[in-house]
C-alpha cells in the first residue's frame, strides 16, 4: 500500500543515455552517461503475446509473454553529435558535419529518466537496453506559431542478456 503523499507522478527530467559496452550472458556494463536535454514527453507502449489456453471448450487461462516495449521521447532540440551517436552514424567534430549512411546500425543504450512524485522526491527509471528505431521531425513555416519543431525519438526496449531484466524503477528518498 502506498504511504500518504506518495501519489501521482508529474513531469519528466534528467533524460540520459548510457552507451552499452557489454551486454552478454555473463556481463553487462555501460559507459558514462550522455544527457538528452530539453525533454517534453515520454510515452511507453508494451507489446505482449497473448495466448489463450483452452480446456473443456472454455478459456482455462491466458498466457501473456512480454515481447518488447516501445518508448517515444519528444525533445525540443537534438544536436547533430547526439543524433549521430544514437543512429550509429558519424559526426566530424572539426567540420560539424553529421553523415548518415543507409548501412549505419544504431547501437544499444541504457535509457534513464526521472519523474517528480507528489511528495517532492523522484521516481527514477532505467531501461537496460534500448535501440533507436526512428527519428521524426516535421518542418513547418514559422507563420504566427511560436512553437518549436520537436524531435520524436522512438526506441525499442529489450532485455539485458545476463539476467533477462528489462527495466528497474526506484523511488528517491532525498529529493534527488
Amino acid at each position: 500500500m502506498n504511504k500518504p503523499g506518495f501519489g501521482g507522478l508529474r513531469g519528466l527530467k534528467s533524460v540520459r543515455i548510457f552507451p552499452i559496452e557489454e551486454n552478454t550472458t555473463t556481463a553487462y556494463t555501460t559507459e558514462e552517461k550522455v544527457d538528452l536535454p530539453f525533454a517534453q514527453n515520454l510515452g511507453k507502449d508494451v507489446s505482449r503475446n497473448e495466448q489463450p489456453v483452452y480446456a473443456d471448450d472454455e478459456i482455462y487461462d491466458n498466457i501473456s509473454d512480454y515481447q518488447y516495449e516501445d518508448l517515444t521521447l519528444t525533445i525540443v532540440e537534438l544536436s547533430l553529435k547526439i543524433e549521430a551517436l544514437l543512429q550509429g552514424s558519424t559526426f566530424d567534430e572539426e567540420t560539424g558535419v553529421y553523415t548518415f549512411r543507409n548501412t549505419d546500425v544504431a547501437p544499444d543504450f541504457a535509457l534513464g529518466y526521472a519523474a517528480l512524485r507528489k511528495d517532492g522526491n523522484y521516481r527514477m527509471f532505467k531501461h537496460y537496453c534500448v535501440k533507436l528505431m526512428n527519428v521524426n521531425v516535421s518542418h513547418n513555416t514559422k507563420g504566427d506559431n511560436a512553437e518549436y519543431q520537436t524531435y520524436e525519438l522512438t526506441f525499442r526496449n529489450s532485455q539485458r542478456r545476463a539476467d533477462g531484466a528489462v527495466r528497474v524503477i526506484k523511488d528517491s528518498e532525498d529529493g534527488k
